[in-house]
């Protein structure tokens, strides 16, 4: 039997393709850890350099522009929605005009 169930194996789906669209987003952008496998060496080296008050700072703006860039992704994929379902309401009613007449 396959990982996740019979109805898997017997269709040849494998438990990574179950993830979810909205968790593969972030796993792109973040590469499994590869942020902070970045990140950390370069802070511990700031606060080595140049002390607590000012590793604050940086990680406050750090986490402020990573914050800004979520909200900016979110609303892209917000929008991209909306439109993407005006696009096919549009599509679907000429398709039934078509077939109407």
């Amino acid at each position: 039997m396959g990982p996740c169930g019979s109805w898997c194996w017997r269709y040849g789906v494998t438990r990574h393709q179950h993830i979810a669209p909205q968790q593969v987003l972030p796993r792109r952008l973040f590469a499994e850890g590869a942020f902070s496998q970045a990140f950390v060496p370069i802070l511990a080296e700031y606060h080595r350099q140049r002390g607590p008050d000012e590793t604050r700072l940086l990680v406050g703006r750090v986490g402020t522009v990573l914050a800004l860039a979520l909200l900016g992704v979110t609303l892209l994929g917000v929008l991209a929605r909306a439109v993407a379902r005006l696009l096919a309401r549009r599509r679907l009613r000429a398709n039934a005009r078509q077939r109407s007449s």
